[in-house]
């Protein structure tokens, strides 16, 4: 009898440690049933998992396929652009030479050009009067644009007369040098006025119109001058010459 409680006594005890331990192994077994439905889930043979790697390993070729097709679109682009630059250097070179080539030859004809103008004033020089000693001579003439100076034998200052033939002169040549060059870029077309101020002598007056008539006759272009004045010298009294009529205190140009 003691023998059979003691039994089950025992098996109580044990019953009682089972379901303490049922919880632990209840959520031991949940656990298991999760892990194995995962690896289920992402299981796969060796057949397959060669397939994946070569897959992967085909991905990563074509990946590095377009990238060597986008370094070759560069340097393609690349190649062209420095191609490019170098012709446009070429280019760049032949044009800075010929810029080179019309510089100076522009430079050629401009002095070309300041030369037969100055030889010109001085040939008209010494057709006047001997009234200044610089235009006797005149020989060694220079002129600025940029500074409006003219000098003839070193002098710049002349008495009033002078300076008005020296002015008038020195357009005429310009003028008569635009005959001979046309890459002047002078119209042709020339109006001359105050031919007798600076207290003009008559005779030094009509001296200047026989200069200017004289110089225009051996012009090789087609030309206009006009030059008014009030002396006219009588050889140039003409129809030849004269345009309109002449104006007196009597008749003047304005009629009113």
């Amino acid at each position: 009898m003691q023998e059979s409680v003691a039994l089950n006594q025992s098996r109580q005890s044990e019953l009682g440690k089972a379901r303490s331990q049922m919880p632990a192994l209840r959520r031991e077994l949940k656990a298991l049933e999760e892990k194995y439905a995962l690896s289920k889930q992402h299981w796969s043979s060796s057949v397959e998992s060669e397939i994946e790697s070569a897959a992967r390993r085909l991905g990563a070729i074509e990946q590095e396929i377009t990238e060597l097709h986008q370094s070759k679109k560069l340097g393609d682009t690349v190649r062209i652009l420095q191609e490019k630059r170098n012709a446009a250097k070429v280019r760049l070179e032949i044009l800075n030479a010929k810029i080179e080539s019309l510089v100076y030859e522009q430079e050629i004809l401009k002095r070309k050009v300041q030369l037969d103008i100055a030889s010109t004033l001085s040939r008209l020089l010494k057709l006047d009067l001997s009234r200044q000693d610089e235009f006797i001579k005149a020989n060694n003439i220079q002129f600025s644009f940029t500074d409006n100076v003219i000098a003839v034998e070193g002098a710049t200052k002349f008495s009033e007369s002078s300076a008005v033939v020296l002015r008038l002169l020195f357009h005429v040549a310009l003028l008569s040098s635009s005959t001979r060059f046309p890459q002047m870029r002078f119209p042709r077309f020339l109006i001359l006025d105050g031919i007798e101020d600076g207290g003009m002598e008559l005779a030094r007056s009509h001296n200047l119109q026989k200069i200017i008539v004289e110089e225009c006759a051996t012009f090789p272009a087609e030309y206009q001058l006009v030059f008014a004045t009030s002396q006219i010298a009588p050889a140039f009294e003409t129809n030849k010459y004269v345009v309109a009529r002449a104006f007196t205190k009597q008749d003047k140009s304005l009629k009113v």
